[in-house]
């Protein structure tokens, strides 16, 4: 009821309209076109849909701010910018009310305005009055076909307005484009400048992290030198040791021999020198304390040596505990120093990967551009191609205006001659009736019935002198169902229009169901499909007794009935 004091504002046709939103739909006219409205200054501003700029169509939705469009612009419209068109409030499909079930009076104003008929555009319904009725007379309009031509010209222009809105999506779809090309240019470049910068923050670090490992690397290799100088020390002393040990072993042995020698020289001169015994016994406990005395010497100097020897083999394994344990270290550090080099060479293989990975992603995001560029020369081609093809539909539709002058003149013609032709049938058809003529026994006529229901599009002459011999008086040996098969079938070809059906077979077929709509040899059934036909392609005569009743008060059955399939063609 929001729109209810707005309603007292009427408007004109000159007065300014609001601007159209943006969107305009999907390019469809949903409402009601202002070239039906008879009075157009009459229609309150307030019931124009303002996305298709016509009258709100019998499927209408109200705003929670008070604005009414048709239901199909609103959803297109809502679809694209979740707003109202007009004064641009957040607005949802589920806050849309209809106006057939919430706003009665406003349904009543709609209802009352004064319409033309949507298929008087050349005159062909006069048809006027109120909206709410213009859909219950639309139904059964006579003129709801229309013309072929008419029909061809509406269809053109149907499809020049399709042509028209493709054009303007593929516009519009340009226009999109060319910004999610820009959009896609300028985030290339930033990603670039992101890439390059983080790509050589990453190598700074690398490179210092690698200068680091090189120094620790290097004062490891100078403390391992040293360790190895040691160590090359100490073996060289633990050499002269030995030698040492070596020389008093070999002094410590010439001794021994010595003395050995002097006992045995001893104990040969001792019966000799019996008589330097008590001399040689003193001499000889002199010489033995000197040797104890000596060996003493040698044994502690020996001793000192064992000793010595010992200290250097401690110091000798204590050194070479150094060197493994500087081996170990060595093979730590290695070990340590391999796995930083080859964290660092992964963080390098990660770059590298990266790199390459932003490279491809590059050459995509450039294939994509020359892929969406493409798409735009395809967009570009297809514009022109449409314009062309609207060129050509113009040309067509003057050609199709053309013919149609020439078909509705020959069409004048042959109704004229439709009538005389039918005027000659009934005068024949009545001096047949009154003369009640026959043919002769034993003669045999193209008329006459053969026993066989081979009636086609060929045989529609012979078809209907056979049920003009007895219109009223049909012969048992027929079959009324198959005959009117046969009947149906001939209708049938013509409707379909074949390109092989015979000269003049419209007036053939008009002839036909005439007859047979004289006749008295159908149910009641077969005989509405019949006055149907007639009625659908218009050839009831003045005379006919269905001319005179209105199209309302005729069964559904004459109306574009189905018929049954035709079982003999």
């Amino acid at each position: 009821m929001a729109a209810l004091p707005a309603l007292t504002q009427t408007m004109t046709i000159d007065q300014p309209r609001p601007p159209p939103p943006a969107f305009q739909g999907s390019g469809r006219n949903q409402g009601i076109e202002r070239d039906r409205l008879l009075k157009p200054e009459d229609v309150p501003h307030d019931l124009m849909c303002s996305i298709c700029l016509g009258v709100v169509a019998d499927q209408s939705s109200e705003t929670p701010c008070g604005h009414l469009f048709c239901t199909e612009c609103i959803r297109s419209s809502l679809r694209r910018n979740p707003q109202c068109p007009l004064d641009k409030k957040p607005l949802q499909v589920g806050q849309l009310r209809s106006i057939r079930e919430h706003n009665l009076p406003i349904r009543r104003i709609w209802g009352g305005i004064k319409v033309k008929c949507r298929f008087a555009e050349h005159g062909e319904c006069p048809w006027t009055g109120a909206l709410c009725d213009a859909s219950a007379h639309e139904a059964r309009c006579n003129a709801r076909h229309g013309n072929p031509k008419d029909l061809r010209i509406r269809e053109l222009e149907n499809v020049l307005r399709k042509n028209e809105n493709s054009l303007r999506e593929a516009e519009e779809l340009n226009q999109h484009k060319s910004k999610r090309i820009q959009q896609f240019e300028e985030e290339q470049r930033r990603r670039e400048h992101d890439f390059d910068f983080e790509l050589q923050r990453r190598d700074a670090e690398a490179r210092q992290k690698i200068s680091e490992v090189e120094q620790q690397a290097q004062s490891e290799a100078n403390r391992a030198n040293k360790a190895e100088q040691r160590a090359l020390q100490a073996e060289a002393d633990a050499g002269r040791s030995r030698e040492a040990i070596q020389q008093m072993q070999k002094e410590h042995s010439e001794v021994v021999q010595d003395r050995e020698r002097r006992l045995e020289s001893a104990a040969r001169h001792a019966g000799d020198a019996e008589r330097r015994a008590e001399a040689a016994a003193v001499e000889i406990r002199k010489v033995r304390d000197e040797g104890n005395k000596r060996s003493r010497e040698l044994e502690s100097a020996a001793e000192n040596n064992a000793r010595a020897a010992a200290a250097n083999e401690q110091r000798a394994r204590a050194a070479e505990y150094e060197l493994e344990r500087v081996a170990r270290h060595r093979q730590e550090f290695e070990a340590s120093y391999r796995a930083q080099a080859e964290d660092l060479q992964r963080e390098r293989n990660a770059a590298t990967m990266e790199r390459d990975r932003a490279v491809r992603d590059q050459r995509q995001q450039e294939q994509a551009a020359y892929a969406a560029r493409g798409q735009l020369a395809d967009v570009e081609e297809r514009l022109g191609a449409s314009e062309s093809s609207r060129r050509d539909l113009g040309l067509r539709l003057d050609a199709c205006q053309r013919e149609l002058y020439q078909a509705r003149e020959a069409a004048k013609r042959a109704e004229e001659q439709l009538h005389g032709a039918e005027r000659h049938f009934h005068e024949q058809l009545a001096g047949a009736r009154a003369r009640n003529v026959t043919p002769p026994n034993g003669a045999r006529t193209d008329s006459e019935f053969d026993g066989r229901y081979n009636y086609d599009r060929y045989n529609v002459v012979r078809l209907s002198q056979l049920i003009t011999r007895s219109l009223e008086n049909r012969p048992t040996e027929v079959s009324p169902n198959r005959i009117f098969t046969c009947v149906a079938s001939c209708y049938d070809d013509f409707k379909r229009g074949w390109t092989d059906n015979p000269q003049n077979y419209a007036i053939d077929v008009r002839m036909l169901l005439t007859v047979a709509s004289a006749s008295t040899w159908f149910n009641d059934q077969q005989n509405r499909l019949i006055d149907g036909w007639l009625r659908e392609q218009g050839w009831l005569g003045h005379n006919h007794r269905l001319a005179q009743q209105p199209p309302s008060q005729l069964p559904p059955a004459q109306f574009g009935a189905a018929y049954p399939p035709p079982l003999v063609r």
